[in-house]
């Protein structure tokens, strides 16, 4: 689906309390391009096993982690594997692949499209604006 508007929208997170889950959330920031009418995909941000990583729009083959002891973040080349191999990212095509050890899969091609998929065992335990 589409949406307007230059705020960061959850669009999946787990939402169920259950302590056998993995707590992760995908969140993507929007940005004006030329026109106050139009926004699109700037950054797609993942959150999961305490590591964050994210994806900026034309940043082709780069993701940022949060880099301790400072304010911005490190950028580093794809291919990387994060959370003692729980979380792996990956060129995909034009685009990068995030998937877990859960089988949690976002494919963000640094520009205006991404997609989300996840395992049927988080049915009806995930929330944001993909819903359940």
């Amino acid at each position: 689906f589409n949406f307007q508007g230059t705020c960061a929208y959850t669009l999946t997170k787990t939402c169920d309390s259950e302590p056998t889950l993995p707590v992760f959330s995908v969140r993507v920031k929007n940005e004006h391009r030329g026109s106050l009418k139009a926004s699109y995909l700037d950054s797609v941000t993942v959150q999961v096993y305490d590591v964050t990583v994210t994806a900026v729009r034309a940043e082709n083959g780069i993701v940022r982690f949060p880099f301790p002891a400072r304010v911005d973040h490190q950028r580093s080349p794809l291919p990387a594997t994060l959370a003692r191999g729980r979380v792996r990212l990956r060129q995909k095509g034009r685009a990068v692949l995030i998937e877990t050890n859960f089988r949690l899969q976002i494919l963000y091609n640094w520009d205006d499209r991404v997609v989300v998929k996840l395992p049927g065992a988080l049915a009806g335990k995930v929330c944001g604006m993909c819903g359940n």
